[in-house]
């Protein structure tokens, strides 16, 4: 509850089966070009859409290592679903540069700007990308655009046996949403790292919103776990 408005409980569910590749094609210089494709059958239940519904998606990465830049195109949609008033889409783009792209040192910046619903949809995206769109506050039919940037350095660290990378980021939503975000990272090879992060956002008219979490990543065989949570800080 919040103010005059009611308390307003919702459940959702959904099963998502996704099958995606890719293909890298080594280019003159180092060049690599990347064309990625996904294919995706889902289920949603409860108080948000319901029934089946199919998924496309696809991108494009360009690499040039040499020069430290990488770009990379990505789009997703809903080609079908049961639910005739479901409907979903999202583009996004980046922009990395990254001096040093062999190693974790280093300076290391992106930008990345996006419309629509989250644009690449593999197994790392579906577990965070939240609620089922029906059951999100926005309507997911009028696309959001967003602007996210990150700015990070790696040192060495522990006897040059892992990397800490100081962090700052920045976003920005058509609606006037800003957010503000530092961390930390400390990264011990390809798989296992901890990270800490705090953000502030604002709103238009709205109480500014503070968030600390902590994650941990794990290698487990030939796969690795991910533990992590967040905090809400009271408001000003």
């Amino acid at each position: 509850a919040a103010g005059n408005l009611a308390a307003v409980a919702a459940n959702a569910s959904r099963l998502r089966l996704k099958l995606d590749g890719s293909w890298a094609l080594a280019m003159e210089n180092e060049t690599r070009l990347t064309p990625s494709l996904e294919v995706g059958v889902r289920h949603d239940s409860g108080d948000a859409e319901n029934g089946f519904g199919l998924d496309l998606g696809g991108g494009l990465a360009y690499a040039l290592p040499a020069r430290g830049f990488a770009a990379e195109f990505n789009g997703r949609w809903l080609l079908s679903h049961q639910d005739g008033d479901s409907r979903e889409w999202g583009m996004s783009g980046s922009l990395r540069y990254d001096p040093r792209p062999s190693s974790e040192r280093g300076l290391s910046l992106s930008v990345t700007p996006s419309v629509g619903v989250l644009a690449k949809g593999g197994a790392n995206t579906l577990f965070g990308q939240g609620l089922p769109a029906g059951a999100a506050a926005n309507d997911n039919s009028v696309p959001g655009v967003r602007l996210t940037s990150e700015l990070g350095y790696g040192f060495s660290a522990l006897d040059g046996t892992a990397v800490q990378i100081p962090w700052a980021g920045w976003s920005l939503t058509e609606s006037g949403e800003q957010t503000v975000r530092l961390g930390w990272r400390l990264k011990f090879g390809p798989a296992a790292a901890l990270g800490i992060e705090a953000s502030r956002s604002e709103r238009p008219g709205a109480v500014p919103d503070h968030r600390i979490g902590i994650a941990l990543r794990l290698p487990l065989g030939r796969g690795a776990a991910t533990l992590g949570g967040s905090g809400k800080a009271p408001p000003d």
